[in-house]
C-alpha cells in the first residue's frame, strides 16, 4: 500500500516536472526573443552620423527599450524560480524513490522475530536473492535518469 502511494506521489511529481520543463523552455524562448529584439532596437539607436554631429541624438524607440528590458528582468527572474522549483522536484522524486527502495530492501518484520533453523536460513537465502534482483532491476531503472546513482547502488550491491 505505501509502495502503491510512493509510485503515485513519484508520477505525479514527474508530471509536474514535465510542465515546469515546458515552461521552463518557454521562458528560455521569451527571454531569447526578448534579447533579439533589445538587440535591435539598440542597433537602430546607433546610426552612423552619431558620430559625426555636434549635437546630442535623442534615442527613438527609448521606452520601447526600457520597456523590454523590465520584460527581460522579469523572465529571468521566472526562470530561475522555475529552476529552483524543478531542482526541489527532483530532489523529491530522489527521495521517494529511495523511500521506495529502502522499503523493498528492508527485510519483512515476521522474518526478524522469526527463529534461525534450517528452513529460515533457506528462505533468508532466498529473498536476498530476489531482493538483489529486484535491486538489480531498480538499479537499471535508475539508469538511463541518473547513471551516477546506479554507480552507487551497483557498488552497494557488489559489497
Amino acid at each position: 500500500m505505501i509502495l502503491r502511494l510512493l509510485d503515485s506521489y513519484e508520477n505525479e511529481l514527474n508530471d509536474d516536472m514535465k510542465e515546469k520543463k515546458k515552461s521552463l523552455e518557454d521562458v528560455e524562448v521569451k527571454i531569447s526573443e526578448t534579447e533579439k529584439m533589445i538587440q535591435l532596437i539598440s542597433e537602430e539607436n546607433q546610426g552612423f552620423f552619431t558620430d559625426f554631429t555636434p549635437r546630442p541624438v535623442a534615442e527613438k524607440n527609448a521606452d520601447k527599450l526600457e520597456e523590454l528590458n523590465q520584460t527581460l528582468d522579469s523572465l529571468t527572474e521566472e526562470k530561475k524560480s522555475i529552476d529552483d522549483e524543478i531542482t526541489f522536484m527532483e530532489k523529491r522524486i530522489r527521495e521517494v524513490r529511495e523511500s521506495r527502495y529502502e522499503l523493498t530492501s528492508s527485510p519483512s518484520s515476521s522474518q526478524k522475530s522469526s527463529p534461525e533453523d534450517s528452513q529460515n536460513v533457506s528462505r533468508e537465502t532466498s529473498c536476498s536473492v530476489l531482493l538483489d534482483k529486484d535491486k538489480l532491476h531498480l538499479v537499471l531503472s535508475y539508469l538511463p535518469q541518473d547513471p551516477m546513482r546506479a554507480k552507487i547502488e551497483l557498488e552497494n550491491l557488489m559489497k
